[in-house]
């Protein structure tokens, strides 16, 4: 009776393995539905890519984040490619909301893509945007732009940096 019990238990580790293991996946260990790596969304129909589908279920959206201008809170969903960012209305229908424009192409932007912030940065009560990418060989792409109510987002190239070196201080480059 203890062996079977034994056995069931050990059959039970193992299945709830097998069904549970795969929740820790990330976005790297995914392969894309997308076969254009620099796809930008603009290249698609209005609601639904080229071959008919809603542009949401590509892959294409990396992130979403809610922009604060004039004081209104506005969600967007995150598009990335080689040359910028593109911020659209999280709503089914692909509208463009902004977009920012890196200083110089990114081009492993889908494989390093690590985080984007929308908070407020310079303190005038607008969201910046922030892009963090991790390289494949650890370096640090950090990318700032400052909302400015007659010029868009404006590149900040004081506060951002291109492939800095990771240290492994235990501090984060951020």
């Amino acid at each position: 009776m203890k062996k079977t019990f034994r056995y069931q238990m050990t059959l039970i580790a193992i299945i709830s393995c097998l069904c549970f293991g795969g929740c820790g996946l990330s976005t790297s260990d995914v392969e894309s539905t997308t076969t254009d790596y620099a796809a930008d969304v603009t290249e698609f129909d209005e609601d639904n890519n080229e071959d008919g589908s809603d542009w949401l279920t590509t892959g294409v959206v990396f992130d979403y984040g809610t922009i604060t201008r004039g004081g209104e809170s506005i969600g967007v969903l995150v598009t990335i490619n080689d040359e910028g960012a593109s911020f659209y209305y999280d709503t089914p229908t692909r509208e463009l909301f902004e977009s920012v424009s890196y200083p110089f192409a990114i081009t492993d932007s889908w494989d390093a893509y690590n985080d984007i912030f929308f908070d407020d940065a310079n303190g005038d009560n607008e969201s910046d945007v922030t892009l963090h990418f991790l390289h494949e060989d650890y370096s640090f792409t950090n990318f700032v732009w400052y909302w400015d109510k007659d010029n868009g987002y404006v590149y900040q190239e004081e506060v951002s940096f291109f492939r800095k070196p990771a240290t492994f201080s235990g501090e984060t480059d951020f």
